[in-house]
């Protein structure tokens, strides 16, 4: 997997432990069976990449969806599934060609991150140290373990008619609210339309959110790197 800003490719695979972990004793001890997992805020997928596994004998068997604003990180993915290999190298020039193309592909979606500096979504710096054929092995590694996985590109919202799902959301965090999109529009996080969208969503849902600041919800973990999860 590319690095990617906001990414959990470090404490992915905590963040889905924990995340397993409470899902089993919750269905353990109450009964409840998830019929499905989804993250509305996919990015990279550093959690979603360990999940399938995870569930892997689940009963009922899982329904995986995924989404993201960013069209073309979802582009990515989708072609990637099929087989698709992203490049393994890339120059400043078409670095910044991508950059300032108006369209959205699986190309730019990959290329945004994996060659971009501290892997900010097509930062104003090409960043010529990133090993761009690794990033490009991971991408279609981890896109072969999400085979089954439903890719789709929208907000958040698009999630809304989900029922008995377990549902993990890593939206821009509270300190960052500001964020460009795919274009490079700069975009403000309207944080109490999405968590009154979370809680709404609760009533049929298992919710977990990630975040560093401290929100009303029960945490159930800190991860080693200061990031909290918590349970809605």
């Amino acid at each position: 997997m590319t690095g990617y800003h906001g990414g959990k490719k470090r404490i992915g695979k905590e963040i889905a432990d924990s995340i397993y972990n409470m899902v089993h004793c919750i269905e353990k001890d109450s009964g409840i069976k998830f019929k499905g997992y989804c993250e509305p805020f996919c990015g990279m997928l550093g959690v979603y990449q360990h999940i399938p596994e995870l569930f892997e004998d689940h009963k009922p068997k899982m329904k995986f969806k995924a989404g993201d604003i960013n069209e073309s990180v979802i582009k990515m993915w989708k072609k990637a599934q099929g087989g698709w290999k992203p490049p393994i190298k890339c120059t400043k020039k078409y670095y910044m060609e991508l950059r300032n193309k108006p369209t959205s592909s699986a190309e730019k979606g990959f290329i945004g991150s994996a060659c971009a500096y501290r892997g900010i979504y097509f930062s104003s710096t090409f960043d010529n140290r990133r090993n761009v054929e690794h990033a490009s092995d991971n991408v279609r590694r981890v896109s072969q373990t999400l085979k089954n996985v439903d890719f789709n590109h929208e907000m958040y919202s698009q999630f809304s008619h989900l029922k008995d799902y377990i549902i993990y959301c890593d939206p821009p965090y509270f300190s960052k609210s500001q964020f460009y999109d795919e274009k490079k529009n700069k975009l403000s996080f309207d944080y109490g339309a999405f968590y009154d969208w979370v809680e709404k969503l609760s009533e049929n849902n298992l919710i977990f959110i990630s975040e560093r600041a401290k929100l009303p919800y029960t945490k159930i973990k800190t991860m080693r790197d200061g990031e909290k999860l918590f349970v809605v």
